[in-house]
């Protein structure tokens, strides 16, 4: 019977809650027919498996069920990546015997025999078809993972391009996870040693490159860093359940064609580049974005394991969460679910994975716990408006692009989600502020939800009313980091020119010092030094965005200037409010927006007034009100908000 006369497999539903469905996968060479079995074991039964951790899609985006595994004389459809990866991991039946610690090896993870190869895919090991499985299942995904023997990550076949240098014919990706390990090792021995492990040639090298690689073509790129950046922004990196995959993982380890590599290397690199000293190191972050995600995830996973004393750490669901913001999910649901697996979740943090509940009913549900449980409103914080900005000019879409259609992140019908609700498959408009702020005073939130939930009722105070705001040319980034740094630079030119417009602020600082204090955060007095070079560069003509930026780039202290309002500047624009202060706010607020400090809240939002009720578009920062300085300390005073 051929593949194509297959019938299908017929799951047969799994014994008890714990019990999951492991593979058995027979050996075979690269292009024999893939022939394996299904056996449901308890997770209890402490049998041995590997867990895969892969993307469904292709690289190209294909994730159409196309090719047939042969389970039991049954045919069970995957996608081609998933059928690739199986393909790569089965043991190979003529390879000779190896040692009994071969499998802990590198070098024979895809080629010693060992019979049968035992796997937990999800694909297969889940009956895609049974929602009522799947909930349940997903909620297995933490003990699935820290179970695992290993977790096998599959990026996918080697490149498509290869060396042409010493080693001709070589993939680059096979040269970039080669450098990966040689890195590490380095810098493993520089901490043996005591020595700052980011004082690694290896790592020099590859900041050096990294920053070249924001403002240069390939052609002037070293093959082994082109390899390694092809490694890092694979498709798997942006995929939402990955960081439980990994990070919940004992051991993990990178596979990419033939070349594989230690998953903890990849910390090791993280970790460098989060710590290190050179300011110009987060010149690089184009390269190692997702990674960073990764490192953090795993940092909360540890500090949950961590048993300090007999009080449990506070959750930071929070910031995984807005990690989740640049994780792609076809499911909106999964922004959510993709972290249950992070959680113990004995307070019911998280929403249970429900995939009968709508992607808009799971985060109203998330929100309300979130503020009932911290009494604060600081998950306000990742409110938006619209949706998405349009991602080729980074301005706001119309009112009627958005009308009747769907978001292409996840299906979150922006009509009926509450303005106060954050939008986890929103990646444009996240406002991030770096240092820690108070302007309430630390006061716990004083609300009330309707009793639908659609409505928050909020005691604060109106501030001001957002007044001037520059215009920024609108210019085409998508897909190009040369082109986004001309508009960041255009945006910095356009603001310097704005804020000196006006000589002196209410706060009684000078423009120079004000400006400093919104671009910066209040870490002005720091950043004095680099101001002269950075005003002479954008005084001296009037030149075109690249030839500024070349000149920025010829000048220490104006590059560092540069690389630092790139970093907590964001996707945000410059007001001036009625009342004279100086402030960023989100890219969609509008003149006329109120300013409102929110009890509980630790940032001022720009609020829209529709008749009663109120339209949440964004936080904001504005140069004055940042520490509690315009909030009562008479809580009678504050008036009430509905945010809808």
């Amino acid at each position: 019977m051929t593949d194509e006369t297959l019938r299908p497999y017929q799951y047969k539903p799994l014994e008890e809650p714990r019990w999951i469905r492991i593979l058995e996968l027979d050996p075979g060479n690269y292009e024999d027919e893939i022939t394996c079995s299904l056996k449901h074991i308890s997770l209890d039964s402490h049998i041995s498996y590997e867990a895969l951790s892969y993307c469904w899609a292709l690289e190209n985006g294909d994730d159409s069920m196309c090719c047939i595994i042969n389970c039991e004389g049954t045919s069970i459809l995957v996608t081609q990546n998933c059928q690739r990866a199986i393909r790569r991991l089965r043991y190979q039946p003529l390879v000779p015997p190896v040692l009994e610690n071969a499998d802990s090896s590198r070098d024979q993870l895809l080629s010693h025999d060992h019979g049968k190869r035992i796997l937990w895919i999800d694909a297969i090991c889940i009956d895609q078809s049974n929602i009522h499985e799947r909930t349940q299942q997903v909620q297995l995904m933490r003990l699935v993972y820290s179970l695992a023997k290993r977790t096998l990550i599959w990026l996918g076949e080697a490149s498509k391009r290869v060396s042409h240098g010493d080693e001709a014919g070589r993939p680059l990706s096979d040269l970039g996870i080669e450098y990966l390990s040689k890195m590490t090792c380095q810098m493993r021995g520089l901490n043996d040693k005591g020595i700052d492990a980011s004082k690694s040639p290896f790592y020099e090298a590859f900041k050096e490159q990294a920053r070249k690689h924001s403002t240069s073509d390939d052609g002037d790129l070293d093959e082994w860093f082109i390899g390694l950046d092809i490694v890092l922004n694979r498709r798997w990196w942006q995929r939402v359940w990955v960081l439980q995959e990994a990070a919940l993982s004992s051991s993990a380890v990178l596979i990419c064609g033939k070349a594989t590599a230690d998953f903890a290397d990849v910390y090791s690199v993280v970790e460098a580049y989060i710590y290190d000293k050179d300011e110009t190191a987060h010149q690089m972050g184009e390269s190692l974005p997702r990674a960073a995600s990764h490192w953090l995830a795993r940092a909360e996973v540890n500090r949950q394991r961590r048993t300090v004393s007999d009080t449990p750490e506070p959750h930071n669901i929070e910031n995984l969460l807005g990690l989740n913001i640049y994780q792609d999910s076809t499911d909106a649901r999964d922004k959510v679910f993709g972290l249950l697996g992070m959680y113990n979740n004995d307070e019911r943090l998280l929403p249970m994975a429900d995939y009968r509940k709508s992607a808009v009913e799971i985060y109203i549900d998330l929100a309300v716990r979130l503020i009932s449980d911290e009494k604060r409103l600081s998950i306000l914080k990742y409110c938006t408006r619209d949706g998405v900005l349009d991602r080729a000019t980074m301005t706001p879409p119309s009112p009627e692009s958005l009308h009747g259609k769907e978001n292409t992140l996840g299906k979150i019908d922006h009509a009926i989600l509450p303005s106060w609700v954050p939008d986890w498959t929103n990646q444009f408009l996240r406002q991030y502020f770096s240092l820690l702020r108070e302007s309430t005073k630390g006061t716990d939130a004083l609300y009330k939800l309707s009793d639908d939930k659609r409505a928050l009722t909020a005691r604060g105070i109106l501030f001001d009313t957002v007044g001037d705001i520059p215009i920024i040319p609108a210019t085409v980034v998508e897909g190009n980091s040369k082109l986004f740094a001309e508009r960041t630079i255009i945006s910095l030119k356009v603001w310097h020119d704005f804020a000196r417009a006006q000589k002196i602020y209410p706060t009684g600082d000078p423009a120079e010092r004000t400006l400093l204090k919104v671009l910066f955060q209040e870490r002005s007095r720091d950043l004095e030094g680099l101001t002269k070079d950075w005003y002479e560069t954008l005084d001296s003509v009037s030149v075109s965005p690249k030839d500024l930026l070349d000149r920025v780039s010829r000048s220490a202290d104006a590059l560092a200037y540069y690389e630092k309002a790139v970093r907590t500047t964001g996707a945000q624009n410059m007001c001036r409010t009625r009342k004279g202060y100086l402030g960023l706010i989100p890219l969609t607020a509008k003149t006329g927006d109120q300013i409102v400090l929110l009890a509980g809240a630790p940032y001022p939002f720009v609020l829209r007034p529709i008749d009663d009720w109120f339209q949440l578009i964004g936080i904001c920062f504005v140069d004055g009100i940042m520490n509690g300085e315009a909030f009562p300390d008479d809580l009678s005073e504050l008036q009430a908000f509905t945010l809808r």
